[in-house]
């Protein structure tokens, strides 16, 4: 069934919600390209493993099509903001490439602090090209 205006799910911070999170997704985006559904897949992933391994108990993920874009939102009580690794980072470790990921794939993305209490929300839009010119920004 294709996304229909937006739809909100609250998921369990556990390392079972990554698989969980990939498909919500998917399920939304059917009517997109193997392609943009593929790149939604692989970021709900890297922002999932992120509210896993420092968020809180639970994560809401909100999903939405509209205006020739799919946006993908992840909110998490967990607190600080997420930081871009600069300079190389050392191939041996197995962390610290998620926004990096994120950065080239998402036509915009960005981080939200909550305005009351710890937490934010990081969030992400890949153009559908239907009716939109992507334009790369981040905030």
């Amino acid at each position: 069934m294709a996304l229909n205006g937006s739809e909100r799910h609250e998921l369990p911070a556990v390392p079972g919600a990554v698989a969980a999170a990939r498909a919500i997704v998917d399920e939304a985006a059917t009517s997109l390209s193997v392609a943009l559904r593929d790149d939604a897949a692989l970021l709900v992933s890297e922002l999932m493993s992120n509210a896993v391994r420092h968020g809180g108990a639970i994560a809401t993920l909100t999903v939405s099509l509209a205006e020739g874009y799919l946006s993908v939102a992840l909110h998490d009580d967990g607190a600080g903001r997420p930081v871009m690794p600069s300079g190389a980072l050392d191939p041996s470790v197995a962390s610290g490439r998620g926004l990096r990921i994120l950065d080239r794939i998402a036509a915009q993305w960005g981080v939200e602090d909550d305005r009351v209490g710890s937490g934010k929300t990081v969030w992400f839009r890949l153009a559908t090209g239907e009716g939109t010119t992507a334009v790369r920004a981040r905030t």
